[in-house]
């Protein structure tokens, strides 16, 4: 969509994704969904605390509401960012999440966990490409780094869940 990030308070900047009007997501969104027509979705929770996971997560559950298109929100559970918490505590990257409480997805409404171990190491090149921002996992115990990184925690909203043991595979994917 050619925005960049809006940061995590503050003025949002012209160009950023939390300056651009939920209406214009929304819209960019279902164009996106026409075009491709893909039978699962998945968002940002915004439970992580930063703006633009929530506004972006906004936009996608308008656009989709009342869809045919399943939709996850990917989170990560409370008491895994509690642990992220203690190992980073007196590190400045953890200190605009220091003061949120609610930080995280309580782990009880997590639906769908995802084995993603295939695929760890690719994921830690990927975030180590990433250049603008450093990895929030290093530094992280092994342990606890593939706990973030060898499984995706995931919300079903659309169809909304049930309850029962959490799923393994995506609705329509299986």
């Amino acid at each position: 969509m050619g925005l960049v990030d809006s940061g995590m308070d503050g003025t949002a900047a012209p160009g950023t994704l939390c300056a651009t009007p939920v209406e214009e997501l929304v819209q960019t969104v279902r164009d996106v969904v026409h075009r491709h027509t893909p039978h699962v979705v998945i968002t940002l929770a915004g439970s992580d605390g930063h703006r633009d996971h929530v506004h972006l997560g906004t936009a996608v559950a308008q656009a989709l509401a009342g869809s045919h298109v399943a939709v996850y929100e990917a989170c990560l559970p409370r008491t895994l960012l509690h642990e992220w918490l203690v190992v980073r505590s007196g590190d400045d990257s953890a200190e605009a999440y220091r003061n949120l409480p609610d930080i995280g997805t309580p782990d009880e409404d997590v639906t769908t966990v995802l084995d993603t171990g295939a695929y760890y190491e690719a994921r830690l090149d990927a975030i180590a490409r990433h250049r603008s921002q450093s990895s929030p996992f290093d530094g992280l115990p092994e342990q606890l780094r593939r706990r973030f990184l060898a499984q995706d925690h995931l919300v079903r909203v659309n169809p909304p869940w049930t309850g029962g043991s959490p799923e393994v595979e995506l609705l329509g994917l299986a």
